[in-house]
């Protein structure tokens, strides 16, 4: 099995030099939701069983990383641009 950086280099080649899979890249990039619209998270705590501050706590916590892991590069496999956005 490859490893993770042959693969990288491997799509990253196909990216840059096969039509096909550059269409496919721009077809999902362009079909990314933008800046303007994030999950909230929303607990129900009852359900849950577990008190309304921690479920609240939770939420902000989820929020929060969220918010991080969009700002990184580590969800674009090109490494290149936070959540694929961008060329």
């Amino acid at each position: 099995m490859p490893s993770l950086a042959t693969l990288r280099a491997q799509s990253r080649d196909l990216d840059r030099n096969e039509a096909i899979a550059r269409g496919a890249t721009e077809n999902i990039v362009g079909n990314l939701v933008g800046d303007g619209l994030r999950p909230q998270a929303k607990l129900d705590h009852q359900f849950l069983g577990i008190s309304e501050t921690a479920a609240r706590r939770f939420e902000k916590t989820a929020e929060k990383l969220y918010e991080l892991h969009c700002q990184s590069t580590d969800s674009d496999f090109r490494r290149l641009n936070p959540l694929g956005f961008g060329t």
